[in-house]
């Protein structure tokens, strides 16, 4: 577990928020505003979950790509970038370390967090339709409506269920935390707009798969807002090798930043 905690410091400023103060100069009254705001973001704690690790590799596709990495590398680049902004962030994992799935959202409660996220990659069922399954996709926990979202929670629950019965999968997955819906949606929109507007901006096209809802097993029992950000398709020949460029996951980790820092400055 990532042991890091950034504590912001609070500075004396004669200044009156949204307000200008006569005898500051304009440099000065920028820079005021700034340290403002970022000393105002440390109050919130995020927690980031690099999805999968260790034993469980998660999606992978042509020998070379393996979602646990690409999970791994985009939480790391995610968590500095909050951090710039004056977050307090915690990692579930910060290195090919197996973490069962109900611990994750455990350590989440236990730090207090106020956002959750986990960063996954995607996988096409078959062969065949790995050409025409893409896109970024944002979870939040309630019944999947499709089957595409079936078939990808099915996809990340995998590893918490491969020694339990049909009956037992859908006892535990009955138990969804129906309190932080209707939050999780809204920031699951607006983490979906900046990861696109970003990625779009100075990458290219990526196909929008949407905000949707599934039974993801690692989003249960989070007591706080909480999203699946499926970062694009490993098995989708142009997203595939996207995920194993740097620049590319940067703008991913960039969009993430931007979208919660977006719903947390609308709270």
């Amino acid at each position: 577990m990532d042991k890091h905690e950034f504590q912001g410091k609070m500075l004396a400023i004669p200044l009156i928020a949204g307000r200008t103060v006569v005898g500051i100069d304009k440099s000065m009254e920028s820079s005021l505003k700034v340290a403002s705001k970022s000393t105002g973001s440390s109050k919130f704690t995020v927690v980031i979950d690099a999805g999968h690790g260790g034993k469980d590799v998660g999606a992978i596709c042509c020998a070379k790509k393996e979602e646990k990495k690409v999970t791994l590398s985009v939480a790391t680049k995610l968590k500095k970038k909050l951090e710039a902004k004056g977050y307090k962030v915690y990692m579930t994992r910060d290195d090919d370390t197996f973490v069962k799935l109900p611990k994750r959202t455990e350590f989440a409660n236990q730090k207090k967090a106020d956002i959750f996220v986990s960063i996954h990659a995607n996988a096409a069922p078959t062969k065949k339709q790995w050409k025409s399954f893409k896109g970024i996709e944002i979870y939040y926990l309630s019944p999947a409506k499709t089957q595409r979202a079936k078939e990808a929670a099915e996809k990340e629950n995998a590893v918490m269920f491969e020694d339990t019965d049909k009956y037992t999968k859908n006892q535990y997955l009955s138990l969804l935390n129906r309190e932080k819906i209707v939050e999780s949606h809204k920031l699951g929109l607006d983490v979906s707009y900046k990861m696109l507007k970003t990625v779009r901006a100075h990458f290219g096209s990526v196909a929008n798969g949407g905000v949707k809802t599934a039974n993801f097993w690692v989003l249960v029992g989070a007591q706080m807002p909480a999203i699946l950000v499926e970062t694009g398709y490993i098995t989708h020949p142009k997203e595939g090798e996207n995920l194993l460029n740097n620049y590319y996951k940067e703008l991913l980790a960039k969009g993430i930043a931007e979208g919660i820092e977006r719903y947390l400055n609308n709270k």
